[in-house]
């Protein structure tokens, strides 16, 4: 009996932490949440400048869209890329532009080619958009993520 019991009790403390993993990820898949358009995951890139396309038609006038870049897929405790913007650790907050011409798209180009930046040294990044909007219910923060993509430089 006991043992039934101990079985019942793991049972529901694994289906309590799978709930809650996917939750996590259910935030990024938001109605509204932004989308990654470029580089498509898993691309293979060339260093120096790289561009980095976002489509999202839900940003707030007089706010913008933001990417937390990555070397390593650390998440914080809402299931998003954790904050870093030590650029000597292989990470980077960039402010997107609208694109122009291209409605609902922002984008970032890479200007930098110092030893150590993202998009000129060889590895594996990851990289997730974001932008402000409180009045989502669910969201973290008012932070209203995409999925994760990744890209490989080298």
């Amino acid at each position: 009996m006991r043992n039934v019991r101990r079985r019942t009790a793991a049972l529901g403390a694994v289906a309590l932490v799978c709930s809650l993993a996917f939750a996590s990820v259910a935030l990024a898949a938001l109605p509204g949440a932004p989308s990654l358009v470029s580089p498509k995951g898993g691309a293979h890139l060339r260093p120096g400048r790289i561009t980095l396309v976002v489509h999202d038609t839900n940003v707030i006038k007089g706010f913008h869209e933001f990417v937390q870049i990555s070397k390593h897929r650390k998440l914080n405790k809402f299931g998003n890329l954790a904050d870093c913007n030590a650029v000597s650790k292989g990470c980077d907050f960039v402010e997107l532009k609208p694109r122009k011409g291209h409605p609902g798209q922002w984008t970032y180009t890479s200007h930098f080619s110092f030893p150590g930046y993202w998009a000129v040294t060889p590895g594996t990044y990851y990289w997730q958009a974001d932008h402000i909007d409180c009045s989502v219910t669910g969201a973290d923060s008012c932070h209203v993520t995409s999925k994760i993509g990744s890209f490989h430089v080298g």
